[in-house]
């Protein structure tokens, strides 16, 4: 999950899935689901051209989330409503 706050004219980065050949352009809360055993990788947020200093006020924080292990192995229970 994508929970960088950063200033006008920056570019949030990318996200690699690279068994696919494709990418993903991240943004504010923008959730990602994949299959985490197939290669991928991703970008730092990229300052404005002509920028050598980062602003002060640009945060960059990603977000990985698990499955719960029941989820994995296949021991959880489905509850039919």
């Amino acid at each position: 999950m994508a929970m960088s706050r950063l200033p006008n004219g920056y570019e949030d980065g990318r996200f690699h899935l690279l068994a696919l050949g494709i990418y993903v352009r991240l943004g504010y809360m923008k959730i990602v689901a994949f299959c985490g055993l197939n290669k991928h990788g991703g970008t730092p947020p990229i300052s404005p051209a002509g920028h050598s200093n980062i602003a002060d006020d640009a945060v960059c924080i990603m977000g990985v989330m698990y499955p719960p292990e029941a989820m994995i192995n296949g021991s959880g229970s489905v509850k039919d409503w």
